[in-house]
């Protein structure tokens, strides 16, 4: 009996067909100018935030809204890269962010940057107890 109904829910989530409202409220959460909220994306859906749980109570409703989410999101990905890319050469939290995206790299990375780190962080001490602070030699080198 379990596996009919497993079977049953499985052919539902293929065959989900939304309804105009939640076409609208696919659209409202891919517009970049509609707030990331629950209540802004229903209101620009014109949807209340009650109907919008009930959907989501919905399995069949929310692996094709996922899928279609993850589809727009996926076409945006090369411009998204393009803009974290440029910024990582200027603020270190986005080199992070891009290579913990990618995976694999970071942990890698992680140690290499921070024993680069522990190295520099040595080295600048070491200059520091040299120096007087202001770039003038305290005795022998």
């Amino acid at each position: 009996m379990a596996k009919k109904t497993d079977e049953n829910d499985k052919q539902n989530l293929t065959e989900f067909q939304p309804s105009e409202k939640q076409l609208k409220l696919l659209q409202a959460l891919l517009d970049p100018e509609v707030a990331p909220s629950v209540t802004a994306v229903c209101e620009a859906a014109g949807v209340s935030r009650v109907t919008y749980w009930e959907w989501r109570k919905n399995p069949a409703f929310c692996e094709w809204l996922q899928a279609r989410y993850m589809e727009h999101v996926s076409k945006l990905m090369p411009h998204l890269d393009k803009i974290g890319w440029k910024a990582a050469g200027k603020n270190f939290q986005y080199f992070e962010f891009m290579q913990r995206k990618y995976g694999g790299v970071v942990g890698q990375l992680e140690s290499g940057v921070r024993g680069a780190m522990e190295e520099l962080g040595k080295l600048m001490y070491r200059d520091e107890d040299k120096n007087d602070g202001h770039g003038t030699s305290q005795g022998t080198d």
